[in-house]
């Protein structure tokens, strides 16, 4: 049954990966605007914001498995609807925001659906939750791989439309793979019965080595919050002007990552998980100052790997931390917190940081990033009764 989970998280986000490279692109290309490019990505960010908010209370009139099903589908239409949009003779902005909207909304929700069962999904098949957790990152790099990288290279060399194809396709294959696994998140009904968002964030704030935590998911998150919307797209722009370079950054980052997360998948303990966190959060910082002190994409695919060797094992040892610390009736409200915050500040960060590149420049906007990366290793992560 896990062949079936890995499978439709691959596929879900192989379709995600493919849109997140592309309709950034397509729509810098349309409008030669960086400033409409991240106010668009803004506003799909505010769709997931707004579903984030809404997951526990979705949870309950949906049920999980009901939740999963129409954000597959949801995926799907909305993927057309773009497509619909970007062959007609001029770009309809409402209606592609319209079709933004529905193929965002419940992107987040489902993520969480998914995850709050990974625990007795773990126990239930008995894998290590850190296994579960590494594999899945892996996964998550792999298809960042494929899916920024076939959709880079069918940019440059074929008609967009067919990106657009593949992406609605992929999803419906992740649809079917979930199919056999509707059953378990069936029976998870009273998923709902947990805290509220702002009592997670409470709690998770009293909790020393989780508010750490919070606050790297926050810094980091917002780092990259412009990279497919803003951040790449204009620095390709400005060098090669060729989208298939972005893919190559994303795949240099992403095979690395995969080693990494897949290493860390198959330790037998955690105790290093400190040590690792700070040569991940190191590794991210990494990225940005190659984005400072280069020009040619080569020597940022050559730091971008270095990057991903670095931190492939970040985000499976905050997850696993999180689920493994945080009581099972405040799991659901602590993933909905986790995703509403990192979410939220997203939207304005991508807004924000096109404001900088067209005011200033992709290197001072990285420049900065990476010293507040940086200031993130002063955090204590460390578990309290951690030996090393």
């Amino acid at each position: 049954m896990s062949v079936f989970l890995y499978l439709s998280i691959f596929l879900a986000v192989l379709s995600n990966a493919m849109m997140a490279l592309a309709l950034p692109w397509l729509v810098l290309q349309e409008t030669g605007s960086v400033m409409v490019t991240g106010t668009i990505g803004a506003l799909a960010l505010s769709a997931v914001f707004a579903g984030s908010i809404l997951t526990r209370k979705m949870i309950a009139w949906l049920g999980a498995d009901g939740l999963i099903l129409i954000s597959y589908i949801a995926n799907i239409v909305g993927i057309l609807g773009l497509l619909f949009c970007f062959i007609q003779p001029e770009l309809n902005i409402p209606l592609l925001l319209v079709f933004i909207l529905i193929d965002r909304f419940f992107d987040s929700a489902a993520v969480i659906a998914v995850d709050n069962s990974l625990p007795e999904f773990s126990r239930l098949h008995k894998i290590p939750l850190s296994k579960i957790n590494g594999i899945k990152e892996a996964l998550l790099n792999g298809a960042a791989i494929l899916g920024a990288g076939s959709a880079g290279w069918m940019l440059s060399i074929f008609d967009p439309a067919y990106v657009l194809w593949g992406a609605a396709v992929i999803s419906l294959l992740g649809l079917i793979c979930f199919i056999p696994l509707f059953n378990f998140y069936r029976r998870r009904k009273n998923q709902q019965n947990t805290t509220t968002i702002f009592a997670s964030l409470k709690w998770i704030w009293g909790q020393p080595d989780l508010r750490a935590f919070l606050i790297l998911i926050i810094v980091v998150m917002s780092s990259i919050a412009s990279l497919d919307d803003v951040l790449l797209p204009a620095f390709i722009n400005s060098t090669t002007q060729d989208p298939a370079d972005i893919g190559w950054i994303m795949v240099a980052y992403g095979v690395t990552a995969i080693i990494s997360a897949f290493i860390y998948a198959h330790c037998k303990t955690t105790a290093y998980d400190h040590t690792l966190t700070q040569i991940g959060i190191i590794g991210v910082a990494i990225f940005f100052i190659s984005l400072v002190l280069f020009d040619d994409p080569f020597y940022i695919i050559v730091m971008t790997a270095i990057c991903g060797a670095m931190s492939g094992a970040l985000f499976p040892i905050i997850e696993t931390r999180f689920l493994s610390d945080t009581p099972k009736s405040m799991r659901l409200g602590m993933l909905a917190a986790l995703t509403t915050v990192s979410v939220a500040i997203a939207p304005i960060m991508v807004f924000a940081h096109g404001w900088i590149i067209d005011m200033f420049s992709v290197q001072a906007l990285s420049l900065g990033t990476a010293l507040l990366i940086l200031g993130m290793l002063l955090l204590k992560t460390r578990k309290k009764n951690a030996v090393i």
